[in-house]
This record gives structure tokens, sequence and C-alpha cells, in this order.
């Protein structure tokens, strides 16, 4: 993997490129994350309840200037290059000539990992141009400050014809523009998944038209219900406007939180019920899966003995919907690591609910999400006392 969060990290490779040309060649990652890095070479590393202390906490703190956009040096090619890492959050991104430049670099590059801001639509649209025909587009958090509408914004002229997976974790503004200015225009034909975690990204109408453009190659769809105090426009489930998904083998609902009001996890619930009775038809389908997120134990036991929630309807309809099923798949993630017995109580309750599946219900654990939690706050955390040194 190769870093360029910093001027002299372009300047080292720059070097390499130079004096040993045949390394450049092996890279297959790359990352520019300049405000992601608190120096060259220093990670944290955590673990169960602890975190392993840094070598130096003065050292830390005196890291080299970051940079908003990459660097005008020159870099030798990286021809396999196949994944690049871009996070900056803290200035809007712009299409400089060094940017242009940069991704040129990375002539091989199938999968793009993003998170980021931009100051308009146009920019973002220019941005996403200047990437070659990529396969898989993951965003982790995006934001506009000038959001502005479709269709408003210079006309998209990069290719995202081979997209095969699309992803997005988390953004503060419509994304109603990707859909209409981007993805409408390249039409791709081949992709093969839709993911999205928290609030919808898009507007119900931008979702229906994404789906239908590749309703017939769609085979994985996740999305998160939403919340109750969500969008109205996303009270109830979308109108689909396609015949039917005949490529569908997995829908996933994430993440179904057990920890808020009953009123919110009712919602929730009923909302997934809606939504697979409103799928067109999906005759391959083979896995459903539900995420569920608890604080502890007694949250899922509390929800699943004495929440307002028909079971056996859902169950019912499940197997009416989707004859081909292998697997109903529940996942449960927790905050705190609970003991096998506690465990054992949980798992004996839902199969007892959902017992209609017999061996096609299937109980996952998942990782513990405090650790990154406390991970992000320690991250905070120590920006913030370098701010105030």
């Amino acid at each position: 993997m190769a870093d360029f969060s910093y001027q002299e990290d372009f300047t080292h490779w720059r070097d390499i490129g130079s004096h040993l040309p045949q390394v450049p060649l092996f890279v297959k990652e790359v990352v520019f994350e300049p405000d992601g890095r608190f120096g060259p070479g220093r990670r944290f590393e955590f673990m169960e309840s602890n975190v392993i202390s840094w070598r130096n906490r003065a050292d830390l703190l005196e890291e080299p200037e970051s940079l908003s956009n990459p660097s005008d040096i020159k870099l030798p090619d990286m021809p396999q290059v196949h994944k690049v890492v871009w996070k900056t959050s803290s200035i809007p991104i712009s299409c400089t000539p060094e940017t242009r430049q940069f991704i040129s670099t990375f002539c091989s590059l199938k999968e793009v990992e993003f998170e980021g801001r931009f100051a308009t639509v146009s920019d973002a649209k220019e941005f996403l141009g200047l990437l070659p025909q990529i396969e898989v587009l993951n965003i982790e958090g995006i934001d506009i400050d000038e959001a502005g509408i479709s269709g408003q914004s210079p006309a998209f002229t990069g290719d995202m014809t081979n997209l095969r997976r699309l992803s997005i974790e988390e953004c503060e503004t419509s994304l109603d523009w990707l859909v209409d200015d981007v993805l409408v225009v390249s039409c791709p034909a081949n992709l093969q998944s839709i993911r999205y975690e928290n609030s919808p990204p898009f507007s119900q109408k931008a979702f229906t038209r994404l789906v239908a453009l590749s309703y017939e190659s769609l085979q994985e769809l996740s999305i998160e219900p939403p919340r109750y105090d969500d969008d109205p426009g996303w009270t109830n489930p979308p109108r689909f406007t396609n015949p039917s998904f005949p490529s569908l083998t997995s829908l996933a609902f994430c993440m179904v939180k057990l920890h808020r009001l009953p009123i919110d996890i009712i919602f929730s619930m009923h909302w997934c019920r809606r939504m697979i009775q409103v799928l067109p038809p999906t005759p391959e389908m083979t896995s459903l899966i539900m995420n569920f997120y608890a604080q502890g134990p007694e949250d899922i036991d509390e929800t699943v003995v004495n929440l307002w929630f028909d079971w056996r309807k859902l169950s019912d309809l499940i197997l009416e919907r989707f004859p081909k099923l292998k697997g109903f798949i529940v996942r449960l993630t927790m905050d705190y690591e609970t003991d096998m017995k506690s465990k054992e109580s949980s798992e004996a309750i839902i199969k007892e609910r959902l017992h209609h599946f017999g061996k096609k219900l299937v109980i996952e654990w998942g990782e513990r999400l405090l650790s990154m939690f406390v991970f992000t706050y320690l991250t905070a955390l120590l920006k913030r006392t370098r701010m105030l040194t």
C-alpha cells in the first residue's frame, strides 16, 4: 500500500520511482487521507478494552503539514493499483490539475472508497468524472455545501458503465444527483449490488429510478429501514416501477436498532414487512438478512418477547414471497460483550418466535460496536488536543 497523505509522501514515492522503478509496479492500493494520520508510520492499535500507548505524545502532535488536494509532484506510474481510498473532510475537494494528474497515475483502478465534501454538485460530478471505469464505489460519507438539485449543473462527462457495486454509508445531503445526473447517463448494465446504511441517501423517486436502471442485473439489495422521524417521503416503502427482480438472490435490512423507544422499533419492523410485501417478484431469492443492533441482550429479549409485532405474520409472508429461500439470517450486534449463557437464552427466544423457518433460520453474532465508537471518540479528542497545544 502507498500512502499519500503528506507532501513528503509524494517526494518519497517520486524518489522510489527514480531509484527503484520496479517497486511502484507492485503497489495495489493507494490511500489519500490527510485528515486521518497522526504522523508518518504512527498508528493506533485498539484492543479489547485499552489503547496501546503511542511512542511519544509530543512527537505525535508534531505532524507534517497535511494536504487539502494532492501534490503537484509527478509520480511514477502504478499500473497495478486497483483500489484508492480517498478521505478528506476538512476542506472541500476541487478538481485541480494536481488532482487530475494524481488519479491518472492509476490506469487500472477498479475500486474507490470515498469520504469527503464538495462545494457544489458540479465539483462532485467533475471528481467522479476523473475516475476511470471503476467497478466498485464505496461512499463512506459525503457532504456538499451547496447541494442544489439534479439537472442544474453541467452534464456528467465520465463513465460509470462498468459499475458493479454501489455502497453508501452516510451522507449529509440528498444524492439524487448521483442517480439522475451520473448513473442515468452512464446506464451501468451490470450493477449487481446496491447498499446503503443510515438515513436513505435518495428520495424515493430517485431510489426507484436507481433500481429500475439495474433491476435485471441486481443480485444484492441492502437497505436500512427509515427511522420514525426520518424524511416523511419514506414513511411507506417505495413504489417500484420495474416488473421484477429476476436476478436478486439476497435482501438485507440493516440496521434495526433495538435500544430505541418501542414506537421506533415497531415502525422499523412494520416498514420491513411492508417492503417485503411490495417488492416485485424475486423468483431467485435465497437469502433474507435482518441486522439488529442492541446495547445488551436484554434489548433483544425485551423486543422479541414483548414487542407488539406479529412474528408469525412476518414468517408466513417471507415464506410465501420467497419460495426458494434457503436462509433467513438474523444477525445480532451489541455494544458490549455478553456471556455464552445470555447468548443462548436470546437465541432460544428467537428460535421459539421464528420456529416456522426450521433449519432455514440462522442466528449470527456480529462484532461489537463499542470499540469503534470509543476509537472514533479518542481520535476526535486527540485532534482537539493537537489544536489546543
